[in-house]
């Protein structure tokens, strides 16, 4: 079913995806952040290890990554992070867009792009071309992001535009071109936008019948029922939407599913709190994929209420967005993620639980980034990435920064902050 709906195996595309994601582990200006990324993308191209049919060798970084750079949160005193960056890849006539996630140390991030949801912006006028009703409307924090993936990002040799890039390739004279735009968390909500507006204007890029395809992971709603509803109706056939169902994020901004999370709802503790076992690649974690070397592993699965705090903040959540949001693809493709799996168990278990609000946003943080790496059965390429980012000095991750665990998580205000300091987890496995 999903090699249906994209002719490239979705398991290189999440794999080319993650690596747009080497932007987000330093700091400093768009020029230094992308003289930082550039050689490790494409030394992750060449040389990271092939897992099954998943082989990144035959690709290209063709364009990018493009960088723009606002301040970062506290964790990095305020220096200059990649708020967003792009990149695009090819091997013969298919190009993948890949698009950084929320980056963790971006605050600007997690407030303007991913939780400005109470506003909204008719799709018309983003996209000149479409034919989308007036009432078509995505999020403020989509609109911001989709203008700078459009705008502001440009390639730091060619200083080309995405768009002018794809449209200097003359896509409508080759024959079966194919451009595939992804993304994960906040790539996940900008991906389909992104893939819509090319779909939208053709001539903008001289797509000719070049056909487009989307692969949006653990992304939030972009945009409004009559949104979903158009985009479905120009691209559900060719976008493949794959969520955790234990992952919090993809959950935003739909109300029933924000709700599920709270407490007192499922199992009357929350998302996390059903008693009982689990396996680690069940029928449902490993499938389609081949199986890696944590299927069919026993793992026990600890009950965590959601804590009241948390609570709060979905409410408050859900009362800012409203109830106007709903996902394109109806429910997706979802599976469900392992809780307190053995790597969460070794990883993080090594150094001793946090209690209470902390606790759950590791697992929170597991079941948004690392699961996904297990579920797509590239985790030696992910392995591989990290350590070459944790050996370089100018990244993040070498530079200590993994003090997340220690800070005041009470002094959260807000759930975009919530899930901006859970994704700062991520750097502490």
């Amino acid at each position: 079913m999903l090699l249906s709906l994209i002719p490239i195996n979705v398991r290189l595309i999440f794999a080319l995806s993650m690596l747009s994601n080497i932007p987000a582990a330093t700091t400093g200006n768009s020029e230094q952040i992308v003289k930082y990324a550039k050689p490790k993308i494409q030394q992750a191209l060449a040389s990271a290890p092939s897992v099954d049919s998943v082989q990144l060798s035959g690709w290209q970084l063709v364009w990018g990554p493009a960088v723009i750079a606002k301040p970062g949160s506290k964790q990095v005193d305020k220096e200059l992070v990649a708020s967003n960056a792009m990149s695009i890849f090819k091997n013969g006539n298919t190009y993948v867009i890949g698009i950084q996630a929320t980056n963790s140390n971006s605050t600007y991030d997690w407030l303007v792009e991913d939780g400005n949801v109470r506003a909204t912006v008719p799709w018309n006028v983003l996209s000149p071309a479409t034919k989308a009703p007036a009432t078509a409307v995505v999020s403020k924090g989509t609109s911001i992001g989709l203008n700078t993936l459009l705008d502001s990002l440009q390639d730091d040799s060619s200083h080309l535009s995405a768009v002018q890039y794809l449209q200097g390739q003359k896509l409508n004279q080759q024959s079966g071109a194919q451009v595939i735009v992804t993304g994960h968390s906040l790539g996940g909500a900008l991906s389909p936008s992104l893939a819509l507006y090319l779909k939208d204007n053709p001539a903008a890029w001289n797509a000719g019948n070049t056909a487009v395809y989307c692969l949006s992971t653990a992304g939030p709603t972009p945009g409004n029922g009559d949104f979903a509803t158009y985009y479905n109706a120009q691209l559900q056939n060719n976008t493949q939407r794959i969520w955790n169902d234990l992952d919090v994020v993809p959950r935003a901004w739909v109300q029933s599913l924000l709700t599920q999370v709270q407490s007192n709802v499922l199992a009357k503790g929350g998302l996390y709190s059903a008693a009982g076992a689990s396996i680690v690649g069940d029928s449902v974690y490993c499938s389609p994929y081949k199986k890696g070397a944590y299927c069919g592993s026993l793992a026990t699965f600890n009950p965590l209420g959601t804590p009241l705090d948390v609570d709060a903040l979905i409410e408050g959540a859900k009362k800012w967005s409203g109830d106007k949001y709903m996902h394109i693809c109806g429910n997706g493709l979802s599976f469900h993620g392992v809780q307190n799996g053995p790597y969460i168990d070794v990883i993080v278990g090594a150094k001793g639980y946090p209690k209470g609000i902390g606790l759950f946003m590791q697992q929170m943080a597991q079941q948004h980034v690392i699961v996904y790496n297990f579920y797509f059965n590239i985790m030696p390429i992910h392995e591989y990435v990290r350590t070459m980012v944790e050996k370089d000095p100018k990244s993040v991750v070498n530079r200590n920064f993994n003090n997340k665990q220690s800070e005041d998580a009470s002094a959260i205000t807000s759930f975009p902050e919530l899930l901006g300091r859970m994704s700062q987890y991520a750097w502490a496995w």
